[in-house]
Order: C-alpha cells, then sequence, then structure tokens
C-alpha cells in the first residue's frame, strides 16, 4: 500500500528582470534573489530591458532610473505603452528619492519608486507585494525575505528599496 503524503507548496518563484547599468548592482540582486528562488534576468540597458520585458516572460521589473541613452522614466512609459509589458509590475531604483521623483515615477508608470541603497529584505517584500497573487503566496513572507516560509539568509545593503520617500 502506497500512504500519500500532501504538502503545501511554496509560491511559483518569479521571472525577475533587473536593468541597471551598473554591473556589481545587477550582480549583487542577481545573488540575492537567485538566492530566494527567483529566476533573475539581467540588462545593462534600457533598449535590451524591454527587448527581454516583451519577448521573454517577465513577473516584475526592478529599473535604474538614472540610465544612459533611455532613462528609467522613458523605460515605464515605454512599457506600459506596449499591450505585451503593460501589465508587468515595475519597481524604479534611485538614488533621489523625492517626492517629486516618487510622483514621475507614478505618472511614467512604475509601480513604487525605490530609494537605493536599503536592504535586502526590504527589497524582497517590496517585490511580493507588487506580485501577482499566484506568485506571492497572497502575501509577503513574514522575514521580509524570499517566498513566505523562506529560511534565506538576510543580506546586508544592496542598491534598492526603501519605502520611504524624502521631500
Amino acid at each position: 500500500m502506497v500512504k500519500l503524503i500532501l504538502v503545501p507548496c511554496a509560491p511559483a518563484m518569479a521571472n525577475l528582470l533587473v536593468i541597471d547599468d551598473n554591473e556589481s548592482v545587477r550582480k549583487t540582486l542577481e545573488y540575492c534573489l537567485s538566492a530566494a528562488g527567483h529566476q533573475v534576468h539581467l540588462t545593462p540597458d534600457g533598449l535590451s530591458g524591454l527587448w527581454y520585458a516583451a519577448e521573454l516572460p517577465v513577473d516584475l521589473a526592478l529599473i535604474e532610473a538614472n540610465l544612459p541613452r533611455m532613462d528609467g522614466l522613458a523605460i515605464c512609459r515605454a512599457m506600459r505603452a506596449d499591450p505585451r509589458t503593460a501589465r508587468i509590475p515595475l519597481l524604479l531604483m534611485t538614488a533621489c528619492a523625492t517626492k517629486k521623483m516618487a510622483a514621475l515615477g507614478r505618472i511614467a508608470g512604475a509601480n513604487e519608486v525605490l530609494e537605493k541603497p536599503a536592504f535586502i529584505q526590504n527589497l524582497t517584500a517590496t517585490i511580493y507585494r507588487n506580485l501577482p497573487a499566484p506568485l506571492n503566496g497572497g502575501a509577503s513572507s513574514p522575514d521580509g525575505f524570499g517566498a513566505p516560509g523562506s529560511s534565506a539568509p538576510p543580506i546586508g545593503p544592496v542598491n534598492a528599496a526603501s519605502p520611504s520617500v524624502r521631500g
């Protein structure tokens, strides 16, 4: 006789797109977010980021505001205008998170504007808050890192995500 034991499944991990021209930021985010179980796609510029978002399954995009050639605000506007990418949650990352930048980010289509640097726990909580329900488990994780119930270790300051926006 075979005995079946049903174990609740963790939520599906997300496909995340990181658009940042700073290689160390990209690699740090890749390391931290991969440790939480996510698939992370990295790109150094807006044009390749737009291609990735339109051609690959992307559940959420982290976009640096201050990029050469095509800044983060232009990327947000372009993604919102394209039916293939219009519904992807967009998190705009900036070292200058003022109320004005937050307003500009929201007007451009960003779901949230995040101050850099911040702790990875804040970033992952923000990611889960913005992911569609099937991917966020219905709530953010209790420890603010990774999937609900994840025991991944907190990793120090990283370049993204602070809930506060200065005036």
